[in-house]
Formats: structure tokens, sequence, C-alpha cells
């Protein structure tokens, strides 16, 4: 066998190599990223051209079942039918919504801002309403904290849907505690704005608490069932969660989380 002749990289020969390698892994995920993000795009596209298509025949639908209704009897058992096909086509409907919403790159497009004027907004847009249902707004809301990545209209949103549920929960009155403050999750490791809306309503039983996220699930009479399946989405969106923890007669208290 011949004299083998062993080379021996130089320090400068081991950086560039690996700061070729290191380049070429970094072009690699760029790629990866914008081939990903164009099927996204078309996907997006695909949903977005879609649900409009269905909404008129959806409209169309609607309005043809509302005749019918008009026209039968309200004790026939076509009339029951009909409610159910129109429940049935609300449903539909909602969701061809959430698909143009998934669709839209904008909908859910954040801004970093500071929570306190959102929660103000929303209290002041309730405030009519709790005085005359004799109900005590109670804020504590921290002289600072820090802005988080968020749409203001999808939150705004968030906010309203779950303090018109503590209101309509306390029909003999009782006292709304809005708070947000900062805090740190040791399992999560980092920090999170707090965000409590807690009532003195009738509750929520046990039973139901793991389902009240669940789209279509609701025990209020004429209820969709749709406000608080909104809200999980809405907070997930927002890389956020959302809990709650209630007792019968005694009150409800939903915590969002929001990180910062």
């Amino acid at each position: 066998m011949g004299n083998q002749k062993s080379q021996v990289l130089s320090e400068s020969d081991s950086n560039l190599i690996s700061i070729v390698a290191s380049q070429a892994a970094s072009v690699y995920e760029r790629e990866k990223a914008i081939l990903n993000s164009t099927r996204l795009l078309t996907m997006g596209n695909m949903i977005s051209e879609i649900s409009h298509d269905l909404k008129k025949p959806l409209t169309n639908i609607k309005g043809s079942l509302q005749i019918l209704k008009q026209k039968s009897s309200p004790s026939n058992q076509a009339q029951k039918i009909l409610d159910s096909t129109e429940e049935e086509i609300f449903r539909l409907t909602e969701l061809v919504k959430e698909l143009v919403n998934f669709s839209n790159p904008h909908k859910y497009q954040p801004e970093k801002k500071s929570i306190v004027p959102i929660l103000e907004k929303a209290l002041g847009l309730v405030e009519a309403e709790a005085a005359t249902g004799k109900i005590v707004i109670k804020k504590d809301l921290a002289a600072y904290l820090p802005a988080v990545f968020v749409n203001e209209k999808e939150i705004l949103e968030a906010l309203l849907n779950l303090i018109f549920n503590a209101i309509e929960s306390m029909p003999e009155g009782g006292e709304l505690k809005v708070q947000a403050q900062q805090t740190y999750l040791t399992q999560k490791e980092r920090d999170f704005i707090q965000i409590t809306i807690a009532d003195q309503g009738v509750g929520i039983p046990a039973e139901n608490l793991h389902k009240i996220f669940e789209r279509y699930f609701t025990t209020k009479e004429g209820g969709t069932g749709l406000g608080l399946a909104v809200v999980d989405r809405i907070i997930k969106a927002h890389n956020g969660f959302i809990s709650v923890e209630s007792k019968p007669q005694v009150g409800t208290s939903f915590e969002i989380y929001l990180p910062i």
C-alpha cells in the first residue's frame, strides 16, 4: 500500500466551511418558507372564491325557506322541518363567514398596542346596558402594561363577547370585575398579559364547562352557540389561550392570556 497523506484543515478553512454550510441551510429554509407561503396564498384564494360562490345560493335558500314558513301552519309538521332546515342554513352561513375570514391575509394582521385602551373602549360600549341592568363595573387595570401584538378589532370583539355574557348572566344585577395585569407563567416560561372578566351570575354547571368553547353548544334560549367559540378562535389566533372557572349561583371568571 502507498503512503497516505493526511490533510488537516486549517482554522480558516474550517470557519469558511461552517459559514458556507450555515448560509446553505438558511437559503434552504427561506426557499421552503416561500414555497409554503405560496401554497397558503393559493389555498386562501381558492377558499375565498369558493366561499364567495356559496354566499348567493345560501341567501336564496334562506329567502325561499322564509316564504315557505309564512305559508305553513305553525302547528304543521312541515313548520318544524323548515325551522330545523333554517337553523342548518344559518350554521352553513356562519361557516362560510369563517372561511372568508380565514382566507383574508389581513384578518389577523397584528399591531403592537397597549391592551388597556381596548379594554376601556369595550367597557365604554357596555356602560349604558350595565347601568340599566344594575350592574356595577369594577376595573383594576395596571398603570403600565407592555404592549402586545394584537388585531384591535378582533380582540375588541372577543372582550365584548365575554362582557356581554357576564352582563346577561346577572339578570338581577351584580358586580362585574375587569382586571388586567402582567404575569409570568412558569409552565410557559414567559410573560403574559392576563385579562380577567369575572361576574356574580348564574354560573356554569361543571358538566358543561368543557363544552362551552365548542361551536354551536349553548344553553341559552335562542342562542347560536358561536360566541365563546369565536372568542376561543380569536385568542388562539393571537397565540394566546383562555381559561374559565365557574360555580353555579356564584359566578364565572374568564382569564385571557396574551403573550408579551
